[in-house]
């Protein structure tokens, strides 16, 4: 590169336009789900999830929740609200939560999907609404996948522990 105050790839230095412009893109937000693994199991009813994430804009939200695949064959979640309601995240880190598996005996030794949702401000608020109705009345029949600023980053299915102790 010849230094200039232009630099948006040029002749002089052999890097196209298209390629710096990829190259400054920013990277899209990505969560994994490091605890528990892919079908490791059995797990008990309430256990830990360790999520590491990467790049989320302050403006978005990340939410673990808990989807029973046998009562609700749809996107209803259960938002997971052991560790009380979630706290902002950005950037890049680990965030550690309780969850829980169900709660009934013929819950034992089920499939439970752990999602790990990536919320603007409008889904964000539907989850927190529910959240809160949830804590303050009991009511905690879970939420619909919101049909618009969602998006999964990931998605991990575990066994229900056969025998509770």
């Amino acid at each position: 590169c010849v230094g200039c105050v232009w630099c948006v790839g040029c002749v002089w230095c052999g890097v196209s336009v298209i390629a710096y412009v990829l190259l400054k893109a920013p990277s899209p937000p990505s969560a994994h789900i490091v605890k528990p693994e892919y079908y490791d199991g059995p797990v008990p009813l309430q256990t830990s999830v360790v999520v590491e994430y990467n790049h989320i804009p302050k403006s978005r939200y990340l939410w673990v929740v808990v989807r029973i695949p046998k009562v609700k064959p749809n996107w209803v979640l259960f938002p997971q609200l052991l560790s009380g309601m979630p706290t902002p995240v950005e950037g890049s880190g680990t965030l550690e939560t309780t969850i829980q598996l169900g709660g009934i005996q013929e819950d034992i030794g089920d499939p439970f999907n752990i999602v790990v949702l990536l919320l603007d401000k409008e889904a964000n608020r539907s989850l927190v609404d529910y959240s809160k109705n949830c804590i303050n009345l009991g009511t905690c029949g879970g939420i619909q996948l919101p049909d618009t600023g969602a998006k999964i980053l990931d998605f991990n299915t575990v066994m229900r522990e056969l025998e509770d102790d």
